[in-house]
């Protein structure tokens, strides 16, 4: 069903042989590989224990037993299929970004659309979060975008230009690293 639903091929081991998908690589006592899509670009683990697959053909949600995939055809408020970023916060919130721009934000089922100034260029680059639970998304024209509560609240141009790299992280003291190509900078969170 779920292979279908994403166009996705299943592989099965059944500790005979090296399968071609971990070819040179040690492993040590026998397993079983699933393979469960070929196009999954990101994950994410939620608090509520789900795991989350941004695939290019959906985000799928992973209970333990089966999976669920939403889509821009059967979710309302979801604006891409293509989802190319995840990111679990603390709070119990999905963020989602979508290839070709733009970015969702779920919790408690509900799914909304985030505002960040639109075009190709607001495509999710990296998130994280920081000391006191703003969540930065950081695009990838260079856009960083401060949220809250699934709220965009500000967008600055940081760093606009080309940059095959971009990296946000924060760290314990509530700095923002912001990071690409050509330099390194950081903020404080307010």
């Amino acid at each position: 069903e779920v292979a279908r639903a994403l166009g996705q091929v299943t592989t099965r081991w059944d500790g005979k042989g090296i399968p071609a998908d971990v070819e040179g690589e040690q492993i040590s006592r026998p397993l079983r590989i699933v393979r469960v899509a070929h196009d999954v670009v990101a994950m994410a683990q939620a608090r509520d224990g789900y795991l989350w697959l941004g695939t290019l053909n959906g985000l799928a949600r992973f209970d333990g037993n089966r999976f669920e995939v939403f889509t821009e055809w059967n979710t309302p408020g979801l604006i891409s299929s293509k989802i190319v970023r995840l990111f679990a916060d603390r709070q119990g919130g999905l963020w989602v970004g979508a290839g070709g721009g733009g970015a969702n934000f779920i919790k408690e089922g509900r799914v909304t659309k985030l505002d960040l100034g639109g075009g190709p260029g607001a495509e999710i680059a990296a998130i994280c979060e920081d000391v006191t639970g703003a969540v930065w998304l950081y695009t990838v024209d260079g856009r960083l975008a401060r949220c809250r509560n699934g709220v965009v609240e500000k967008v600055w141009p940081v760093s606009p230009g080309f940059s095959i790299c971009r990296a946000v992280i924060s760290d314990s003291s509530g700095q923002i690293w912001i990071g690409n190509d050509a330099s390194l900078f950081r903020i404080v969170s307010d």
